[in-house]
C-alpha cells in the first residue's frame, strides 16, 4: 500500500512535468552527432524497368509542377495559398489515378517563431503492391508549406515537385510492394504536419520499410555541385549510398554521393525525416550539395531553382523507389514492440497516452521484440541498456525484463542478427521510473 501511494504521487509528478523528447525547427543548432559513411562495397544491378521509369521525369514536367506551386505563394500553413497547394497535389494525384486521401490535423505550437493552434492537410498518394502477402511499404515525401514572406521554390516547391513527378513516373508502372507518396503542411512550425501522420503509421504498426526524405533539392550553382548529392541516414540502410551510385553510374549521370549516418534518438532539428526517425523507422535525408543562402528569404524564387539539377535529383530518387518496391533488397527487421512510444506504463500497463513521442516507464518493465527475417533466418537478438548488453535470447518471443533502480532518462536498444551475421536495429528512449527492484 505504502508502494502504491509514493507511486501514486510519482505518477501525478510525471505527467505534470513531460516535456518532448525531440522534435523542433529546420536549422536549430543541435549537439548530435553525425558519423561519415564508408560505401562502395555494394553494386547493384539495375534493370531497365527502373531505367524506363526515370526516363518518364524530363525537365518540362518538374518546371511544371514547380511553376504552379510557387504560383500559391505564400504557401504559410493554414493560409489559403498552402491550402490550394495541397488540393493541387491532391488532383495531380487523382489524375494519375493513385489513390488519395487528405489526413487532416491539428496542433498547438509554442516555440521561439511560432505560437498558437495550427490546422491544415497533409496529401498521401498510395501506390497498392502486387505482392498481397507483403506489407512492405517504400515513402517518399516532402512539404508543400513555405515561411510567410518567400515564394518557397527551393524550400521547398522544389521537393514537392519532385514527389509529384516520382508519382507521375511509378504510377504508370506495378510494383511488389505498396509505395507512398506525401507531402506534409506544417513543416516550418516545427514538423507538425509529419509528426501528427507519422504516429498514425506508428499506432497502426504500418511496415515502412524506408522513407525517403526531399527537402531543398534544386539549387546548384557550380558545375561540381550539379554532379553532387548529399544523404544523412539511419543505420540499417547504409547500402543506400550504393543504390544511388548505381542509379547514377546506370543512367549516366556521373553523380558523386557523399552520406553521413544520421542519430537515431531525440533527434531535435532537420526535415520531416526527423519524424520517421523518432519514431523508429529507416529514414534518408536527400540533400542539395552548395547550400541555399535565400532559405526563408524574398529571394527563394524560380531563379533560384536548377531545374536540370531537380531533375536528375528526382530521377535518382524515383529509380531508388523503384529499385526497393521491387523487392531488390530483402533484409531482416526487428522492432520493438512494447514499450511503445508516445504510452505511460505503470507495471507493464498502459495507463495514459503521451504526446507525440514521448515514453514514461514507472515500476519494472518486459521489452518485447518482434524480428522478421530476410532472405536468411534470424539466429538471435541482444537487448542493451544505455549500450551494455543485457540478454541475449535465442528464441522468439525475444524479450528481457528490465528492472533497475532509476529516476532519469534510458535508452533501450535491440539488435537482431542473422545466420549470416547479418544484423537489424531498433531502440526507444524513455523515462524510466523505479523506486523498488521488484519480481
Amino acid at each position: 500500500m505504502e508502494k502504491l501511494k509514493i507511486y501514486s504521487i510519482l505518477i501525478i509528478f510525471i505527467i505534470l512535468s513531460v516535456n518532448p523528447i525531440g522534435t523542433s525547427l529546420k536549422g536549430d543548432n543541435s549537439e548530435e552527432i553525425y558519423i561519415n559513411i564508408i560505401t562502395g562495397e555494394n553494386n547493384f544491378i539495375i534493370s531497365q524497368k527502373i531505367i524506363d521509369i526515370m526516363d518518364k521525369i524530363n525537365e518540362s514536367l518538374i518546371e511544371e509542377y514547380l511553376i504552379k506551386i510557387v504560383s500559391y505563394s505564400p504557401r504559410e500553413t493554414g493560409t489559403y495559398g498552402c491550402e490550394k497547394t495541397g488540393e493541387y497535389i491532391y488532383n495531380q494525384f487523382e489524375q494519375m489515378d493513385i489513390n488519395v486521401r487528405y489526413h487532416e490535423w491539428e496542433k498547438f505550437v509554442n516555440n521561439k517563431n511560432y505560437k498558437g493552434i495550427y490546422k491544415s492537410n497533409n496529401v498521401e498518394g498510395t501506390i497498392k503492391g502486387t505482392n498481397l502477402n507483403s506489407d512492405k511499404i517504400v515513402l517518399f515525401n516532402s512539404h508543400h508549406d513555405a515561411v510567410k514572406i518567400s515564394p518557397g521554390a527551393n524550400d521547398n516547391g522544389a521537393g514537392t515537385a519532385g514527389v509529384i513527378a516520382a508519382a507521375y513516373a511509378l504510377s504508370q508502372f506495378d510494383f511488389q510492394n505498396s509505395i507512398k507518396l506525401l507531402t506534409f503542411s506544417g513543416e516550418e512550425q516545427g514538423l507538425l504536419g509529419s509528426i501528427e501522420y507519422v504516429e498514425e503509421l506508428y499506432e497502426n504498426d504500418e511496415n515502412i520499410f524506408v522513407e525517403i526524405n526531399a527537402d531543398m533539392i534544386g539549387r546548384a550553382v557550380t558545375s561540381e555541385g550539379g554532379k553532387q548529392m548529399g544523404l544523412s541516414l539511419t543505420e540499417d540502410i547504409l547500402w543506400m549510398p550504393d543504390l544511388f551510385r548505381s542509379l547514377s553510374d546506370a543512367y549516366g549521370l556521373n553523380f558523386e554521393i557523399s552520406s553521413m549516418q544520421m542519430p537515431r534518438l531525440g533527434l531535435s532539428f532537420g526535415s520531416d525525416f526527423s519524424s520517421f526517425v523518432n519514431f523508429g523507422y529507416e529514414s534518408v535525408a536527400v540533400w542539395e550539395s552548395d547550400g541555399d543562402p535565400y532559405m526563408h528569404t524574398e529571394n527563394d524564387g524560380l531563379e533560384n531553382v536548377n531545374i536540370s539539377y531537380l531533375t536528375n535529383m528526382t530521377k535518382l530518387i524515383t529509380g531508388a523507389i523503384a529499385y526497393i518496391a521491387d523487392d531488390g533488397i530483402i533484409q531482416s527487421q526487428v522492432k520493438i514492440v512494447s514499450p511503445r512510444k508516445g504510452i505511460m506504463y505503470f507495471e507493464d500497463r498502459k495507463i495514459r497516452d503521451l504526446e507525440d513521442f514521448n515514453t514514461v516507464i514507472v515500476d519494472d518493465v518486459l521489452i518485447i521484440a518482434e524480428a522478421t527475417p530476410g532472405a536468411v533466418p534470424i539466429d538471435y537478438v541482444e537487448f542493451y541498456y544505455n549500450g551494455i548488453k543485457q540478454e541475449t535470447d535465442n528464441e522468439a518471443p525475444y524479450q528481457y525484463r528490465l528492472n533497475k533502480i532509476s529516476f532519469t532518462k534510458h535508452i533501450v536498444k535491440v539488435v537482431a542478427y542473422d545466420k549470416n551475421g547479418d544484423t537489424s536495429t531498433d531502440q526507444i528512449i524513455f523515462k524510466y521510473f523505479n523506486l523498488f527492484k521488484n519480481r
